[in-house]
């Protein structure tokens, strides 16, 4: 009997902790909370009052997991050095900042979003994983989809974007960033056929009518990039280093020639410079020229809080609020020392992720390298890259901890990485 109990107990804990994650990643989705709090009190520098202590709120309870959960996030934070770093830099970068105290406010969004990325790779195996996450993606779907049938005005754009779904996410690139994520999700989650056609309808459905280029192509760009990963390491047995360099930079060439010939631009039904994106990368290029080694300062460009972002709404002759590339915002937050960190972070991330991917023993374990090759390729458009508030951002973390190696001991005592512990053992399980 107290055995039953103490399991009843546990049971209920672990499903009350489970709402709890569900709810956090609903919230730095983008959803609900930006249209419940637009308000008068809304500005660009310091966003809305309400939204940011509503967001407080879900970092605290966050932060009462990490405490609950402490020795696992310790033990997990310490497989990359690089994202210690990353985080350290970000907040040294308030020292040489214009307006260090905005710094240090989008400093703490980022800390409570990456805690919650390291809080799922602690808390949670793959498969475990990819079921939240498959709740999240079909509560945030189903809600999209009742709020633009009962409630237009809200769900569907009335601004210049006129006629683009928006749902539960108050503009149109955030339900077609999440929808196209859903898709990865439900594609990497065994379930039932039938199932896993109609979600992935939904998730299709509600992306086409978002009119949200970047994630389709991003997504598209994804399943041909895993299917000639599997052609060339699964078929032909090409070096997994010598594949991801391959692919990664026909994929490059590709993006690259697609830009400079506008076949990218007239196939999305685009204009030439992707509604003034290009342009305003070859001036943030001089910007980041300007203080090339630690940037402006983490989020301390954009929104009037640098004098040099006046100068790049002169030129552009536009108000842009980030760069629409995650390389280049990370490159004017914290200059070419955080984009060589950021790349670290990342690069070993797809490298772990594809020897996953190599020796997996079901479709869960091509999760990670998909994930990231569209996390790669999305922010080409966007970004997502050390993103406070970004659910992206967080998935990013959970997934790079997840796949880096860890340390274990054998019984004899001796180290033994992941590589080696799974290759003794029958069966590729993941803590």
């Amino acid at each position: 009997m107290v055995t039953a109990r103490v399991d009843g107990t546990m049971a209920t804990s672990s499903a009350l902790e489970n709402t709890v994650f569900v709810m956090i990643a609903i919230a730095i989705s983008g959803a609900i909370l930006p249209i419940v709090f637009t308000d008068s009190s809304f500005n660009y520098v310091d966003g809305s009052p309400g939204y940011e202590t509503a967001l407080a709120v879900f970092y605290a309870l966050a932060g009462v997991c990490a405490l609950i959960h402490r020795s696992r996030v310790l033990a997990v934070v310490r497989r990359s050095p690089a994202l210690l770093a990353l985080l350290s830099l970000v907040c040294l970068s308030a020292s040489w900042a214009e307006t260090p105290g905005l710094v240090a406010r989008r400093a703490l969004a980022l800390f409570g979003t990456t805690l919650f990325g390291v809080l799922l790779a602690a808390r949670f195996s793959l498969p475990d994983r990819l079921d939240l996450l498959s709740k999240v993606f079909r509560v945030t779907a189903l809600l999209s989809l009742l709020v633009v049938a009962v409630l237009p005005q809200y769900g569907i754009a009335n601004d210049i974007h006129s006629g683009d779904w928006v749902g539960i996410f108050g503009q149109k690139n955030g339900l077609g960033a999440m929808m196209a994520l859903g898709v990865l999700v439900e594609w990497h989650v065994p379930t039932k056929k039938t199932s896993k056609i109609a979600w992935l309808l939904l998730y299709g459905l509600l992306m086409v009518k978002s009119d949200s280029i970047a994630p389709m192509a991003s997504l598209m760009g994804t399943f041909l990039i895993i299917k000639t990963f599997e052609r060339l390491r699964m078929r032909y047995r090409v070096p997994t280093m010598t594949v991801i360099l391959l692919v990664l930079g026909i994929g490059g060439v590709l993006t690259v020639v697609g830009f400079a010939t506008g076949l990218l631009q007239y196939t999305s039904g685009r204009t030439a410079n992707l509604s003034g994106r290009t342009e305003l990368w070859g001036i943030l290029l001089n910007s980041i020229a300007t203080r090339p080694l630690l940037g402006y300062g983490y989020g301390d460009f954009w929104g009037g809080a640098s004098k040099e972002f006046y100068n790049v709404t002169r030129q552009t002759g536009w108000v842009p609020m980030y760069s629409h590339n995650g390389y280049l915002e990370i490159a004017i937050s914290l200059g070419l020392v955080g984009l060589f960190l950021a790349c670290w972070f990342l690069g070993k991330g797809v490298y772990h992720a594809a020897q996953r991917a190599e020796f997996r023993d079901s479709i869960q374990d091509m999760w990670p390298l998909a994930f990231l090759i569209y996390f790669l390729i999305h922010n080409m458009a966007e970004c997502s890259i050390m993103w406070k508030n970004s659910f992206e951002w967080a998935l990013c973390v959970a997934t790079v901890l997840d796949v880096m190696p860890r340390r274990t001991r054998n019984a004899t005592g001796m180290d033994l990485n992941d590589e080696v512990r799974n290759a003794l053992t029958p069966s590729r399980g993941y803590a």
